[in-house]
C-alpha cells in the first residue's frame, strides 16, 4: 500500500509538472505571436 501511494504522489507531481509546463510554452507562444504581430 505504501508503494501504491508513493507512486500516485509521484505521478501527481510529474502531471502538475506537465501541466505547468504546458501552459508556459503555450504563455512563450501567445507572447511570441503578439510581438510578431
Amino acid at each position: 500500500m505504501t508503494t501504491y501511494t508513493h507512486l500516485m504522489t509521484i505521478f501527481l507531481l510529474l502531471d502538475t509538472f506537465v501541466v505547468s509546463a504546458c501552459r508556459l510554452l503555450n504563455l512563450g507562444h501567445v507572447a511570441t505571436l503578439s510581438v510578431s504581430s
